[in-house]
């Protein structure tokens, strides 16, 4: 009987034994399986984080091209103003240049035809003159007693009236 119980305590013992290994071997398993799973987890936030920094990029290359090009659009468009702005100045000059020229020009036919007026003017006083100091000239003749009136010297003075060669020529 003693035999027995050893036995059976050594078979509970064994017993024991084998259900604390496995009991063990069991915690050492979900050990290494939690241990693995965190591994995983910080794995995947590893490549989260990297995900994430690598659209920061992108997006943050985007925003400088989009810059850029918004810029170099900016540019583009002050320099097609400022080119419309000067072609606007030289049409500008331009067009007052030919106004001016186009009042120069009409300035100068008016002074010509002033000056030509007053040429007018003054050839016609210059006749007047010639045509008064004719007839003056005349009339002192008639005055005069001439110590032979002889109706030949008459026809040779002109009258003033009537035009003749040597007026028109003068005129």
């Amino acid at each position: 009987a003693k035999e027995l119980a050893a036995r059976e305590k050594a078979a509970r013992e064994q017993q024991a034994k084998e259900k604390a290994a496995t009991a063990k071997a069991a915690r050492e398993e979900a050990a290494r399986e939690q241990e693995q799973r965190k591994q995983e987890a910080r794995e995947q936030a590893k490549r989260n984080q990297e995900a994430k920094e690598q659209e920061r990029r992108e997006r943050e290359a985007k925003e400088k091209q989009k810059q850029q090009e918004d810029r170099a659009r900016k540019e583009e468009e002050k320099q097609r103003k400022q080119k419309e702005q000067e072609a606007r100045e030289a049409e500008r000059r331009e067009r007052e240049r030919r106004e001016r020229e186009r009042k120069e020009i009409k300035l100068e036919q008016q002074r010509q035809e002033r000056d030509r007026v007053e040429e007018q003017k003054r050839d016609k006083e210059e006749q007047a003159k010639r045509d008064r100091a004719k007839l003056d000239q005349q009339q002192e003749h008639r005055s005069k007693p001439s110590p032979q009136k002889s109706p030949r010297v008459k026809q040779e003075q002109p009258d003033s009236r009537t035009s003749t060669p040597s007026t028109k020529a003068n005129s």
